[in-house]
């Protein structure tokens, strides 16, 4: 039984790894991916119905040097700002204390981008730092 359990568990954490690509053939974001950027803006609920499934979706697409307004266009406006003297820093809360936090360095590219997500998608080499 032991066993059963160790192979039902590799296999869903192995099918969370899988990853549409988020560009369509016109180099704009696949309908899939633009309704999760969509959801994850407009409706609170989506950002951890399904387990995460739409900040799941949307975290690998957040590579260093990306802009501000690119960052804006995933995930919409920020829920909280916070400002030092060389960065900014964009959090949206998912639920209590799970969120996605992005930091912009004085060019307003993205430079480092952290959640308790990410563990999981490190693990599926989606995302590397």
């Amino acid at each position: 039984m032991r066993h059963f359990t160790v192979i039902a568990f590799t296999i869903l954490v192995l099918s969370g790894c899988q990853r549409e690509s988020p560009q369509a053939d016109s180099g704009q974001l696949s309908p899939r991916i633009a309704q999760a950027a969509l959801d994850f803006q407009s409706e609170p609920g989506a950002r951890y119905r399904d387990d995460y499934a739409v900040p799941r979706m949307l975290l690998p697409l957040l590579e260093p040097g990306l802009s501000q307004q690119e960052v804006e266009a995933l995930l919409g406006e920020p829920d909280t700002i916070h400002m030092t003297d060389d960065t900014v820093s964009w959090s949206y809360t998912l639920f209590y204390s799970m969120f996605i936090e992005v930091r912009f360095d004085e060019g307003d590219e993205l430079v480092e981008v952290q959640s308790p997500l990410l563990e999981e998608l490190e693990y599926c080499g989606e995302w590397e730092r």
